[in-house]
């Protein structure tokens, strides 16, 4: 029968490590976990892990190895290349890892695995130091903890959450959901808000063409053949002039007020006073709402259903929330489930959530559903925030092209009645 080494963690955290007899690779793995123990790496002279490598390359290229080697052997690289940011880093090592362990490769076969394989350096980096870390003895929470670029400590604590009770593959893949929710939906955000920025942006160069360009060539026109410019070129013209002296002002004052505000912003009442503003802003704040309850139900579902308590998980997330008045508040509601309040109970003194969303947590306490009631909050407001912000995009995009239009028109009109009243006392004086 074939002899298998192994490294693993013992129920008290412990790194071992031994040999044991098993048929296969597999059969290791069962003996090993009937024993109480987290395999990190199963090896043996015929190593299961080279052919799910082999099978897994073949239907998965997603190690990206022809580029990788062309970085590493001295070849040419691109003239251009953008780099990801941490967080989709982050979330394709994820993936990564995953994948292989949903494969049935052991932690530290995986993490080496995607060290030797991986194309992107930064993933290879972090694969490489995860390894290193696990292999002498940390677990994978700890190891992720020491990365904060990539991983938020809500994202270690899930993986720590799995680890002690052995589902570790499973917990991976709600983060990993999680992560794909979040970054689906900051790209949705930017690419609804994309097409009217171009258009006020694209209606700002026309309308200030028109009056540094056109408008002062047409005027000097009219004045060198003995006519004059209607009212409102005249008017138009001296909004052109004080564009030009003016603006620069404008300009430098207005980055000055925005370095004051971000310095302000750094202070403590500064932070609180901002923070207080989002909520007033007209449309904006709702928007900001539904953003907020979508990332707080999404995150407090996940964190409950990998089996950490209520406190703990409120904990966790009032760590990720930004907003200083709402992070106060999540303070709030923990300690008040600490002191044996219901959830819905304590939302409902903080009002973080509309009352509709208080009444559907209420329901899943009584059924002991609570992380399904979590869940339809969270589609509610994601409907709800794909409808405003389609709103949102229409009036800007309306208000935008109407001003650009009213504008345009306005200097051809005036143009045009400045060309006719010169052609009149042409006409006149012949």
């Amino acid at each position: 029968m074939p002899t298998f080494s192994y490294r693993a963690f013992d129920s008290a955290g412990k790194n071992v490590s031994g040999t044991i007899e098993a048929q296969d690779r597999k059969a290791a793995l069962r003996l090993l976990a009937a024993t109480s123990l987290r395999p990190v790496s199963v090896e043996s002279a015929k190593d299961a892990a080279e052919t799910a490598q082999a099978a897994f390359e073949a239907s998965h290229d997603f190690f990206d190895r022809g580029e990788g080697a062309e970085e590493h052997s001295g070849g040419k690289r691109k003239l251009f290349s953008f780099r990801a940011s941490a967080s989709a880093t982050a979330l394709d090592f994820l993936q990564n890892l995953l994948m292989l362990l949903q494969s049935g490769m052991t932690l530290g076969d995986s993490l080496r695995l995607l060290h030797n394989r991986v194309g992107d350096a930064r993933q290879k980096e972090l694969a490489g130091a995860l390894w290193k870390k696990i292999s002498e003895g940390r677990p994978l929470s700890s190891a992720m903890a020491e990365f904060p670029q990539y991983f938020k400590e809500s994202h270690c604590q899930l993986v720590a959450a799995g680890e002690a009770s052995g589902r570790l593959a499973a917990v991976m893949e709600r983060i990993v959901g999680y992560m794909q929710e979040s970054a689906e939906l900051r790209k949705k955000l930017t690419a609804a808000l994309a097409y009217p920025l171009f258009i006020v942006g694209f209606a700002f160069l026309i309308i200030i063409f028109f009056l540094t360009f056109v408008l002062p060539k047409v005027r000097g026109m009219i004045e060198t053949m003995g006519g004059h410019m209607q009212i409102f070129a005249v008017l138009l013209v001296w909004a052109a002039k004080l564009l030009v002296y003016v603006g620069p002002v404008l300009a430098v004052a207005a980055v000055i007020a925005v370095a004051f505000l971000v310095n302000w912003r750094k202070t403590e009442a500064g932070r609180r006073a901002t923070d207080s503003w989002l909520f007033r802003i007209p449309v904006f704040s709702s928007l900001y709402e539904h953003s907020h309850i979508l990332q707080v139900t999404s995150l407090l579902s996940t964190l409950l259903e990998s089996g950490i308590n209520t406190p703990e998980a409120l904990r966790l997330v009032e760590k990720t929330v930004q907003n200083t008045i709402l992070r106060a508040g999540y303070g709030n509601i923990r300690r008040m489930i600490q002191e044996g309040s219901s959830l819905s109970a304590a939302f409902r003194k903080t009002r973080i959530m509309p009352d509709i969303d208080i009444d559907i947590l209420a329901v899943g306490e009584n059924t002991g559903n609570l992380a399904s009631s979590l869940h339809r909050i969270y589609d509610t407001h994601r409907a709800e925030m794909s409808r405003k912000t389609g709103a949102v995009i229409i009036i800007l995009t309306t208000v935008a092209l109407f001003s650009a239009f009213a504008i345009v028109a306005m200097i051809a009109m005036s143009i045009v009645m400045s060309v006719l009243d010169l052609s009149h006392s042409i006409s006149i004086r012949h």
